[in-house]
This record gives C-alpha cells, structure tokens and sequence, in this order.
C-alpha cells in the first residue's frame, strides 16, 4: 500500500526538510511536525499562517527565514526553510539622515579682476593729461588705444569747448602716474561726440582693451582718472542705468564719485576692459555721471582711421 505523503497543516505544501532532533520542518511556511527527540533542544511550534510578506535572513545560514508567530513580549519569531532554526531579530537601527552640506558660493570667473588688479592693469594703459591755453590751465585722463596714440574728450583739449570759438590748447602732455610729461598733439577730434585722439612720442607697455558688448545695468565698474588734476586713482561704482539719452546723444549712467580731471578716463568692467570714457559730471547728484558708452567709442575710431588711413592696433 502506497504511504499517504504527509501534508502541512499550515500552508498544505508537501515539501518537509527533516531535522537533527527528528523533526520535520515545512519548506514553504516554516511549520514543524513531529516531537523532537532527547537529542533535540527544540520544541514543536503551535500552527500559525505565517506572512509570506515578512521575511528575514536567517542568522545561521544565511537563507531566507519566513515569519511565523509573536511571543508573549510581541517580539516577531521567524523559521528557516532551509536549517529549520527559529529566531528573533535584532532590532533594526534606523540610520539618521545624512544633513545636506551647505551649499558652496559659485567660484569667480577666472578673468574677474578685483580693484587692485584693475589699478595694477590701469597704470599700464591709462595717462594723466595736462594742458595750458590762453585761459588758463586743466586737467583731464585719457588711455592708450594704440603705442603712441591716447583717447579722450575733446573738452579736455580745446579751450572754449562749447563756446563760440573752440580752439586746441596751447600745450598739452601726458604722463603715466607720476611720471615724465610727453608733449601730444590732436591727431583727430569730433566736438559734437566730445572725443578726441592724441599722438604722442610716449610710448606705452600695454594697450586698454575696449569690450565688445554694452554692461548690464547694476554691474560693478571702475572709474581710473586724473581726479581734480592730483594724480591717477581708482573710483569703484555701478552701472546705475545703461543707456540714457543727453543732448541728442547715449551716455552710460554710472554711480562712480568722479570729479574734474576724470574726464577722458577709462572705464572698466570687472574683466579690465573698457566700457565707457568718463565724460559728464551730474549737478543734481554725486553719484550721477555719465560715460560715454562702447558702440560711440568704435564708431569714432572708425571714423579716424578711414580719414587717416591708419589702423590702430587695438585689441
């Protein structure tokens, strides 16, 4: 007679794996049939429907424990389908979440120069220009665009700038900060644009590089001059309005404290090139000036070396 296969009573399943202590353990659920022997330590379980959703790894062999029943104290018990152990887990140490790390400020462009640089940069390129007429004497800023050839306002260099009889000073020189004078002379000048270049037999290390777009307005720029005719500085500010119309022409509104003898200075942007020539002081503010801005300064140029016939070797 054929042997009825014995049948779990938990889950049905048919598949028993048999114990050291003679005892059979189902393979699905973790049920044990059978009373253990005097050899064994373990003890039969009373059926429970184990949940096949909640599993562990078993602590003796690595393989795949199912939960079976809670003990008096609501601790979880789980049985190894495959060694037949029963255990507990460990609780489970809930790791803390990891804080985020600041957030570091973006590193500055390797071309962004501070004011120390841009004054370093300017004392290169940029002069200081003295002038005497029948009216007396001025002050005023200009910066090399080539060797040997200076740009600046037109009102530095001619006496009577606005009045009826504008005429060319007298004398007039440039020199590096503290410098030797070198005489000038106007080699082409637009009184209605108020720019002007010189020729001059001083020579320079470096020429100002002049930027091929317009700032944005709110950004940071650096007024280098003549400042009331005492000697080269630096004057930091801001681009406080971009384009504003005066007397039929565009001026860059700039918040830098300029004052007589700035006139005809460069100004730079962050990245040391020049965006504008100080030209207007403000008589409703100080921290109202005006430059003239970029797209004035090449079409000028341009206009000089068509009549010339030279092409400066600027940057």
């Amino acid at each position: 007679m054929k042997e009825k296969p014995e049948i779990c009573p938990v889950c049905k399943g048919r598949l028993f794996l048999t114990n050291r202590d003679g005892t059979k353990t189902c393979a699905s659920c973790g049920h044990t049939l059978g009373t253990p022997s005097a050899h064994g330590g373990r003890s039969a379980a009373a059926p429970v429907r184990p949940s096949p959703s909640k599993t562990e790894k078993c602590p003796s062999c690595g393989s795949v424990a199912n939960y079976v029943s809670t003990d008096a104290d609501g601790k979880e018990i789980y049985a190894c389908s495959f060694c037949g152990s029963k255990f507990t887990p460990k609780p489970r140490v809930e790791a803390k979440p990891k804080e985020p790390e600041p957030e570091k400020p973006a590193a500055p462009l390797k071309d962004e120069l501070d004011g120390r640089e841009i004054f370093a940069l300017a004392k290169a390129n940029t002069v200081e220009i003295f002038c005497r007429s029948g009216s007396g004497a001025s002050a005023g800023s200009g910066f090399f665009i080539a060797d040997n050839f200076v740009m600046t306002n037109a009102h530095v260099v001619f006496d009577d700038f606005g009045g009826a009889n504008p005429t060319p000073s007298s004398y007039i020189a440039v020199c590096f900060k503290g410098g030797k004078q070198h005489g000038a002379e106007i080699l082409a000048a637009n009184l209605d644009e108020d720019m002007a270049i010189l020729a001059t037999d001083l020579s320079c290390s470096a020429i100002a590089e002049i930027a091929k777009e317009m700032p944005e307005t709110g950004e940071t720029i650096y007024a280098v001059g003549n400042s009331a005719g005492q000697g080269m500085c630096i004057m930091e500010g801001l681009v406080a309005d971009q384009l504003r119309e005066i007397a039929d022409n565009d001026y860059m509104m700039i918040s830098a404290n300029i004052v007589g003898g700035n006139s005809g200075g460069p100004i730079f942007n962050k990245h040391g090139k020049v965006v504008g020539i100080v030209t207007l002081g403000s008589n409703e503010a100080v921290a109202m000036n005006y430059g003239i801005p970029v797209p004035r300064i090449e079409r000028f140029i341009k206009s000089v070396e068509q009549k010339v016939g030279k092409k400066f070797a600027r940057k």
